[in-house]
């Protein structure tokens, strides 16, 4: 590729030389295989330019073809004044001589040509989300074709796993553990493992030169008890030794012609890839990577799911439909549907009512809160009982903090008829006629400082936004949404230390009830009883026998055999020990 870009550009001098030296000719002949292989270049390194023949050409054809009848219109109409009609001459009365003579002509045609495309350039801009197809005119098309696929919910669904460690924890732990020089951690993403929400990160290689020569060396999860298990390519392992420079062929942190998006760029061009996470195939990493195709409905371009690459250690690519990747073995009970389509779905019902609704009415508008303090953003993944789900906790449009509706996107599934968007609505109070409040995420940081256990440590400051160094030493980390088994939403926050050293409390503030029902656990065991209960396990309860495993039944027989057996030897001890004060 270098190499056609250096021998056209030589190319390109000579013959200019040749011109200037008028041997238009010979010029012209040397110039055309330099024109080839300049052709050549811009092929191979095609995916530089993306960004101009994706974002600003593919995506915007009702922009082009107005650009192009807006020159047409105005250059027939120039042609048919000069050659059909002969040129009006105005006289003005202060001065004898032409007015709009053919040269004048020519640039008042360029002017208004210029006006007009400045004027479509702003009004395209504005309605219809010319880089990222989310304008409201976008919009408004989204909702129009998923409003007859959603559903409503009467109850929420319970959560039966919860994400007990906040990413900025698994973070720390993933770093203090790691121990090479020479790798790094890369993005950290959400997946289930085991029956469990983890965190996975890919293995980079540190510093630009690794990254050009290197591979990125496989992929780490960190669990919730801040356990890491590393899952190494064959390659990267040789007489049972790991070998930290080999690992994936292409992937997250490589440079140039090994990384992973100019590889499925080479492959598949007009697509926009999401988010990049990772699925294990008898502990073997794969890269996933759906990716979003975009169908044209006038004026816009609207997008859909359009299929997932799953790239293999050896740097082999299998790209899948959706339909074919929820088939595969090791997609089983594991996300798929992109994060950032989904969010895009959820933003659509903001126009539920119209752009005019959204932007002056607002009857019925929701809005995605951002919320403060925290990397992690919505939509949040929660384990249900029909899978893998993406979580929309939608506020009230305006200066609320509110719930108003909350949504779920099959995460495996996606979007279509046979999967439906869940829609849970907060119910009306029948006293007031209003919907009861329920306290967004953003309402849960005030509620959780003021639990009993919590209340008096002195927490690391934040001040529009900006932490303040050197004050105070507890955090508190990202509201996250967990229901309990009686349908109950509780916001979920950690409390860590400021450096994110581990996890010393973690604080549910039911949504509903936030004054009374706040809670504070220091074990993940007590999280887990809690949600599974709905009751604080200190409390004093008794389970109903079919909600108790048999696993549960058999650890409880164990321990009691355990401490029976501990009792006989003791008494025996006892019994001994009683009989040798009596000897003397």
């Amino acid at each position: 590729m270098w190499y056609l870009l250096g021998l056209s550009i030589v190319g390109f001098i000579v013959a200019g030389i040749l011109w200037m030296k008028a041997r238009p000719l010979i010029a012209k002949s040397i110039l055309i295989p330099f024109v080839l292989m300049f052709v050549g270049f811009l092929w191979l390194s095609r995916p530089w330019w993306h960004w101009l023949w994706f974002r600003v050409f593919y995506m915007n054809p009702t922009f082009w073809i107005f650009t192009v009848a807006i020159g047409v219109i105005l250059g027939l109409i120039y042609w048919l004044r000069r050659n059909v009609r002969k040129p009006r001459v105005v006289k003005p009365r202060w001065r004898e001589e032409e007015y709009l003579t053919t040269e004048r002509r020519v640039w008042h045609y360029l002017g208004t040509g210029l006006g007009l495309w400045i004027a479509l350039i702003i009004f395209y801009s504005v309605w219809c989300g010319p880089f990222t197809a989310t304008g409201p005119l976008n919009m408004c098309k989204i909702y129009q074709e998923l409003e007859p696929m959603t559903i409503t919910l009467d109850t929420l669904p319970e959560t039966i796993g919860v994400r007990y460690m906040p990413l900025e924890v698994a973070e720390y732990y993933g770093k203090s553990k790691l121990g090479r020089p020479e790798i790094k951690y890369g993005n950290f993403d959400p997946i289930i493992y085991e029956g469990e929400l983890v965190w996975v990160s890919p293995r980079e290689q540190d510093g630009p030169i690794r990254r050009l020569k290197y591979q990125t060396n496989g992929v780490s999860i960190i669990r919730s008890d801040g356990s890491v298990k590393t899952f190494l390519p064959p390659e990267a392992i040789k007489d049972g030794e790991i070998n930290y420079d080999l690992g994936m062929k292409s992937g997250e942190g490589m440079y140039i012609f090994d990384h992973l998006i100019w590889k499925l760029r080479e492959r598949k061009y007009f697509v926009d890839y999401c988010e990049v996470f990772y699925l294990f195939e008898n502990d073997i990493p794969l890269t996933v990577v759906p990716y979003m195709g975009f169908k044209y409905r006038f004026p816009v371009m609207v997008p859909y799911w359009a299929g997932v690459c799953v790239v293999r250690p050896d740097g082999t690519i299998e790209d899948y439909t959706p339909e074919e990747a929820q088939a595969l073995s090791f997609t089983q009970g594991h996300r798929l549907f992109p994060e950032k389509l989904g969010r895009i779905y959820i933003e659509s019902f903001a126009y539920k009512k119209g752009w005019v609704n959204k932007w002056f009415i607002h009857r019925e508008q929701i809005e995605i809160p951002t919320v403060r303090y925290s990397t992690n953003q919505m939509p949040y993944l929660l384990p249900g009982p029909e899978g893998p789900q993406w979580m929309v906790a939608a506020e009230a449009a305006g200066e609320t903090f509110g719930l108003y509706q909350i949504f779920y996107i099959d995460a495996h599934q996606g979007v279509s008829p046979a999967s439906l968007i869940k829609i849970f609505e907060i119910p009306v109070d029948p006293e007031t006629g209003e919907r009861e409040m329920w306290i967004g995420p953003n309402r849960a940081w005030e509620f959780a400082k003021g639990i009993s256990e919590v209340k008096d440590l002195k927490w690391y400051e934040v001040e529009e936004g900006e932490e303040k160094a050197g004050v105070g030493t507890w955090r508190l980390l990202e509201p996250r949404p967990a229901i309990d088994s009686q349908g109950r939403l509780y916001w979920m926050e950690s409390v860590t230390t400021r450096e994110f050293a581990g996890v010393k409390y973690t604080l549910f503030v039911n949504a509903k009830a936030p004054e009374k029902e706040r809670y504070a656990f220091e074990k993940r065991e007590e999280v887990e009883a809690f949600l599974k209960i709905g009751v604080k396990p200190s409390e004093e309860i008794t389970l109903p026998p079919e909600k108790i495993s048999p696993e549960v039944i058999s650890q409880l027989e164990k321990m009691n055999q355990m401490y029976q057996e501990f009792q006989e030897k003791w008494q025996e001890e006892w019994e001994k020990l009683m009989e040798m004060l009596k000897s003397e």
